[in-house]
């Protein structure tokens, strides 16, 4: 029998990001829009885990402005030499609100409170909670809100809301949403910013009333309805490369508790992924690598930083392993067996993995 063979350096997993999909992403989606409207690209979450100053530069000349969640993720921006206008979605705090001024940046006014602690001039789009209900100005405070904003130094731009169904192209809710929130926008000047639709809201509940759309998920290649679609390009692909090869025998059993075993002789090969990098254990006995062209179930329960496959012949150290991809098992189709959303399976990739960026 052969001995393990091994090779070194090929602990780390990598990810590849393919810049010219995410551009032909936006391209597409911001044709189903109606002439003129602007578009925002949401990058919070370092673009979803496709590195967002990576993913800024890419589409500084195709859309007219950036979405983020914190203060935090625009600095970033900013010093990595993004001039376009940034919104931050998270709310402005006492400690936060200097920021804005300094780094030129679009506050989301989801309370009262907000308008005083914002400095003077700052730029602000007012946010209405029209059913999410986790953010936003209630539109029974319409008239107050008009009352502060005429008072305030605050120069407010835009107003916004946020749909929570828009993934559900038969969601009664969201098109209650866009009555309320038509009937808000109408209330504030003509020139204003209006804003309402994320990715599953241009796909499914789409008004040519709004100036403004937000693409998110639809960026990185995913439709957050109920089927994938053929015009969006997964962006990602997770790959890694095979670091040991070594015989198994029939009987023989792998990784903690010993819950698999080889049901003939053949190769265990080791891949160094697990959940530390960011793929969950739950998936373990649900999905497949791509291995030689071929789609290899992952075998024995993934640990913190290997996961396991069963080949019938040696798999040489150093070989390229597909983990997640358009060529195998996608973000959603590992999020469906994870029994999550695309979103996290994107964002839970750790920082430590090496993200590779293709134009």
């Amino acid at each position: 029998m052969e001995n393990a063979i091994t090779v070194p350096g090929t602990r780390h997993s990598f990810v590849e990001i393919d810049l010219q999909a995410i551009k032909d992403n936006v391209a597409w989606l911001g044709s189903l829009t109606k002439p003129g409207t602007r578009q925002m690209a949401v990058i919070k979450g370092d673009a979803y885990g496709h590195g967002a100053v990576q993913v800024a530069k890419a589409l500084q000349n195709q859309v007219s402005r950036f979405g983020v969640a914190n203060v935090d993720e625009a600095i970033e921006l900013r010093e990595a030499g993004v001039t376009l206008p940034i919104m931050v979605f998270g709310v402005p705090t006492p400690e936060t609100a200097p920021v804005y001024q300094s780094y030129d940046l679009t506050a989301s006014v989801s309370h009262l409170s907000q308008f005083e602690i914002l400095p003077d001039g700052v730029e602000a789009h007012v946010h209405f909670d029209t059913g999410m209900g986790r953010l936003g100005l209630r539109p029974d405070q319409l008239s107050e809100v008009l009352e502060v904003i005429n008072q305030s130094r605050v120069n407010v731009v835009g107003v916004m809301s946020h749909f929570p169904c828009a993934d559900d192209p038969e969601s009664e809710l969201s098109a209650r949403q866009l009555e309320r929130f038509r009937s808000l926008a109408a209330e504030f000047p003509e020139h204003y910013e209006r804003h309402i639709h994320n990715t599953g809201g241009i796909l499914y509940h789409y008004s040519p009333d709004c100036t403004m759309v937000r693409h998110g998920i639809g960026i990185y290649g995913y439709d957050p309805g109920p089927q994938p679609r053929k015009e969006l390009q997964p962006a990602l692909t997770w790959k890694s490369r095979v670091v040991q090869s070594k015989p198994l025998k029939k009987g023989e059993s792998i990784s903690y508790g010993a819950r698999w075993k080889a049901d003939r002789d053949g190769w265990l090969v080791t891949v160094p992924v697990g959940y530390a990098d960011g793929l969950p254990r739950n998936l373990t006995g649900k999905i497949s690598y791509l291995l030689e062209g071929q789609k290899v179930p992952v075998r024995g329960v993934i640990s913190m930083d290997y996961t396991m496959l069963f080949s019938d012949h040696q798999i040489e150290p150093g070989t390229e392993v597909t983990v997640m991809g358009p060529k195998g098992d996608d973000a959603r189709k590992l999020a469906e067996a994870s029994d999550t959303i695309t979103y996290e399976l994107l964002t839970r990739i750790a920082e430590k993995v090496p993200r590779k960026h293709i134009l």
